[in-house]
């Protein structure tokens, strides 16, 4: 029978362990045996609540692969980039729970044009984590970790380092160079807020307010953290608001639920209007209660009433964050500046086994259902394009709140209705060629969770 784990629940595992074995043969056969009732799991499982079911063949599940890769084989590789296992489950838990063993920064990777090398820029970091500590600010961009050279075949690996020396490095002439500053630094287990930075502008007489928000971690974190920056602007007096949703790549459909109704317009949380509707596919449509198949908007007691809301966006703004925009959509004025969307109009549940003690330690997030907005928009595989575009300065490294960042400044202007004065310090800096790159667990990050009850 398959077990999936709710997310919203406090989740106690009984420790197990295997007893050591000498002989190889057992130890082969022991691994062989794991292996197959994982298989079994993963069929089981995916075979009835995948969105695509119907692409996987009926087969005999092999007990040898290993199940990762045999993961890997059924999943739809036509349309679905995002369904992910992992062997650590709580691992796992702590990325979506906002506890995740890590260095505190999040970076962006780029393979530099006609080279196998790759360059890592920071988007930000978090404070008092181990990269703030060492001195790392969202801008800086880096060649080496512990003295090699990133490239298309280790920058994963490396970036996943549990002990890091980093290497800064510049541009000049459009070419990225090593420099000699370097910073060392070691992963903990950090307690994040999804909120980054806030800060209240007054521009033209206008009170408006700036929050960057980073992940919808846990919906009782998320209302907590978020909620108290929101409340904070409130009370500050803001009357307009920019929500910087560049670097966030989803999370938990409750979290965003509650986002958009502090934003919405407070009718439209009166009448408990729809936010967003899951479709799912029709086997597991019949085993859905009615009332979980729809997210309508929430009393919120941070409610702004807004009739306009303004966001910031990249490639990087997905899920849940692209939920949160096209569900306000119908409702109010939805403006948004930067770039395209990632394009993810789907979602996923986290399955893990519940036995006492537990047989394995995976668990997995297979893409589950695609949601729509009250008015039926979904399926935008090519992402959420900007009413004004700009890209992101990301090289160019300004600080959160700079009204030097040229989205910003666009977002403000917007709110305001009058020109923004700059600063005539303008950071400069020579293009690079580069492309996008995303790590697996960049893309495992860009999904909406659905929390759900055993079924």
């Amino acid at each position: 029978m398959k077990k999936l784990i709710h997310l919203n629940l406090i989740l106690f595992f009984i420790a197990f362990s295997f007893n050591s074995c000498t002989d190889e043969t057992s130890d082969s056969k022991e691994s062989q045996n794991e292996n197959n009732l994982v298989n079994e799991w993963i069929y089981d499982i995916m075979i009835n609540d995948y969105y695509w079911y119907n692409t996987i063949d009926n087969h005999t599940v092999p007990d040898s692969e290993y199940p990762e890769d045999y993961f890997y084989s059924l999943v739809y590789d036509e349309e679905d980039k995002w369904s992910y296992i992992s062997d650590d489950f709580w691992g796992l838990m702590g990325d979506l729970m906002g506890t995740p063993v890590s260095m505190g920064y999040s970076p962006a990777f780029g393979q530099i044009t006609g080279t196998n090398n790759v360059f890592m820029v920071i988007e930000y970091v978090y404070p008092d984590s181990p990269a703030d500590r060492a001195g790392l600010k969202r801008g800086d961009l880096i060649l080496e970790i512990n003295d090699i050279q990133l490239n298309i075949n280790n920058f994963v690996d490396l970036y996943n380092s549990k002990n890091q020396k980093i290497k800064l490095a510049y541009i000049s002439e459009g070419e990225i160079y090593p420099g000699n500053t370097t910073f060392s630094m070691s992963a903990e287990q950090l307690d994040i807020n999804p909120a980054l930075y806030k800060t209240l502008f007054v521009e033209n007489g206008v009170n408006v307010g700036y929050l960057v928000i980073t992940e919808f971690i846990d919906h009782k974190k998320f209302i907590h953290d978020v909620g108290e920056s929101l409340i904070d602007l409130k009370n500050s007096g803001a009357r307009e608001l920019i929500i910087d949703l560049r670097y966030n790549g989803g999370g938990y459909i409750t979290s965003a639920q509650w986002l958009a109704s502090a934003i919405a317009p407070a009718a439209v949380i009166s009448n408990e209007s729809l936010l967003t509707k899951l479709n799912y596919n029709d086997k597991l449509e019949l085993t859905i209660k009615p009332e979980d198949k729809s997210y309508l908007m929430v009393e919120n007691s941070v409610n702004f009433d807004l009739d306009k809301v303004v966001f910031l966006t990249a490639h990087g703004t997905a899920s849940a964050s692209e939920l949160v925009i096209i569900g306000l959509d119908p409702y109010m004025e939805v403006i948004q500046v930067g770039d395209t969307t990632y394009g993810k109009y789907t979602g996923s549940m986290v399955y893990a086994d519940m036995h006492i003690p537990p047989q394995h330690n995976w668990a997995m997030m297979p893409i589950v259902m695609k949601y729509a907005n009250a008015n039926g928009f979904s399926d935008f595989k090519n992402g959420l394009i900007p009413d004004y575009y700009m890209p992101d300065e990301l090289l160019a490294g300004y600080p959160f709140g700079d009204i030097n960042d040229p989205m910003l400044t666009k977002a403000l202007e917007i709110c305001t209705g009058s020109i923004v004065a700059k600063s005539s310090n303008l950071q400069v800096k020579s293009q690079v060629k580069y492309t996008n790159l995303f790590t697996r667990n960049q893309l495992n990050k860009m999904n909406l969770i659905i929390p759900s009850e055993n079924n």
